[in-house]
């Protein structure tokens, strides 16, 4: 029973959306019964005795006057004239004559209160005179009135406010009812969709923090706090961000603990083969030795490296101008080009705060910064701007480049996209995947293509 109560708790998304539907619907079924029980004050009476007495005046006036006279002949001042004691600013009645057709004398259409009261009288089969309120004007009639041998049908109809409430006077409007049945119903169902989609939109902006590699971001407490589905979903997924966190350290630790145990027995190789040239055994073999545990060496360390930027990307980052982070970079990047005699060309059109890790952003750039002197034949170009409220750096240089269809894969571990360029660099294929570990940790993005100087161009996209 506890299970089934808590299952139909108020907060359920099922409960939440049906009390909606009851709620426009019983808004909607009430105003009808209250249209209804307004309407039922019948607007069809009895003709007041001082209206039939001024009709039959009329009709007996009419009546001695020949068809064509009527043409000419002004009701109002009729009425004006026969009846002088009328209270100041009394409006007299306006009267028609219509033929069997439903036509005025002239030929023309009958005033749209006459018409609306000629089809109530027919449905509702009136033999006698009566009284019609039609929203601010009252009808009465009609009185027989024979002329030239044709009967006519005489109406009065006379200015008077409804003595009807004035909500029947707006609910008596179709186009205003339906109006208003649209306004309620969608401030409801659009105070519902707000309450479901500002819940779901907090779900994505997690979700995508999370795909560009904030893996410590979890979702707001106020979205998990909720007692519905997109509560519980919530929960849900933090859960499964704390599980793919605790398996990608996990995963990185083991990287680190496996280059870690490498190291005692590389150690322990170069101590022998130092000992071995130390006696004077040298050969083509031990020189080959020693060449190759140095790039185990580096590639251990640059596992290290590569493991720690994984795991420190996402921790507290300070707030400072990216030029303060690159001095020092810089100045060894433009010492190792004159080496190379490498021309190092460095444009800054913008340098806002930034909040970063200074420690590995000048990692990334000063291994793209590397990378680019020693493919450069005698330029490497380095820029910074703002694009898309993103700063941008942007290194490139003027070497041989990559192939298109190697671009995307050369940011992965161990990627080599040329035997010949990697046998020359010596590299082990890690350089470049620390700085997408470093920028996809700021929330950045890594990009690369062939320059405008025909070599290698990587952008770093960092957002501000």
């Amino acid at each position: 029973m506890a299970g089934l109560m808590a299952k139909w708790r108020l907060n359920n998304l099922f409960v939440k959306l049906m009390i909606c539907f009851w709620l426009v619907s019983g808004l909607s079924i009430g105003g009808l019964l209250i249209a209804q029980k307004l309407s039922s004050q019948e607007p069809l009476q009895a003709i007041d005795p001082i209206e039939l007495r001024i009709l039959n005046r009329i009709a007996e006036r009419v009546e001695r006057m020949p068809l064509r006279a009527l043409h000419k002949f002004d009701i109002s001042r009729e009425v004006e004239a026969r009846f002088p004691n009328m209270p100041e600013g009394f409006k007299p009645p306006r009267f028609v004559l219509l033929d069997s057709q439903g036509e005025t004398l002239t030929g023309r259409r009958a005033p749209r209160s006459v018409s609306f009261f000629r089809v109530v009288r027919e449905e509702n089969q009136l033999a006698e005179p009566a009284s019609y309120q039609f929203r601010r004007e009252r009808v009465f009639g009609p009185q027989i009135v024979t002329i030239s041998g044709q009967d006519y049908e005489l109406y009065g109809r006379i200015d008077r406010p409804p003595p009807k409430p004035k909500l029947y006077q707006w609910l008596d409007r179709t186009e205003l009812l339906l109006g208003l049945a649209l306004l309620l119903s969608g401030l409801i169902y659009g105070a519902l969709a707000w309450h479901l989609s500002r819940g779901l939109r907090s779900l994505r902006h997690s979700a995508e923090r999370i795909a560009a590699g904030e893996l410590a971001h979890r979702s707001e407490a106020s979205v998990r706090a909720r007692g519905d589905e997109i509560g519980q979903l919530a929960q849900a997924f933090d859960q499964m961000g704390d599980s793919v966190q605790a398996m990608m350290q996990s995963q990185q630790r083991l990287m680190s603990d496996i280059s870690h145990e490498l190291r005692t027995p590389l150690t322990r190789l170069q101590l022998a083969l130092a000992i071995a040239k130390k006696k004077g055994q040298e050969s083509k073999e031990l020189a080959r030795m020693g060449y190759e545990t140095e790039q185990i060496e580096q590639m251990i360390q640059e596992l290290l490296q590569l493991s720690r930027t994984s795991l420190q990307a996402s921790e507290d980052k300070q707030r400072c101008r990216l030029s303060d982070t690159l001095a020092g970079v810089l100045d060894d990047a433009v010492f190792e080009a004159e080496q190379q005699k490498i021309s190092l060309q460095h444009s800054v059109d913008a340098d806002p705060e930034l909040a970063h890790s200074p420690k590995l952003i000048g990692r990334a750039v000063e291994n793209l910064l590397r990378n680019a002197i020693r493919y450069a034949n005698s330029a490497v170009y380095l820029r910074q701007y703002i694009e898309d409220e993103s700063l941008v750096i942007e290194v490139s240089d003027d070497g041989p480049g990559v192939e298109p269809d190697q671009l995307e894969q050369i940011f992965q571990p161990f990627y080599r996209p040329s035997d010949a360029r990697e046998r020359e660099s010596g590299g082990a294929g890690l350089g470049l995947a620390i700085c997408a570990a470093a920028v996809k940790g700021h929330g950045g993005q890594i990009k690369a293509d062939r320059g405008e100087h025909g070599g290698l161009r990587v952008r770093l996209e960092l957002p501000l």
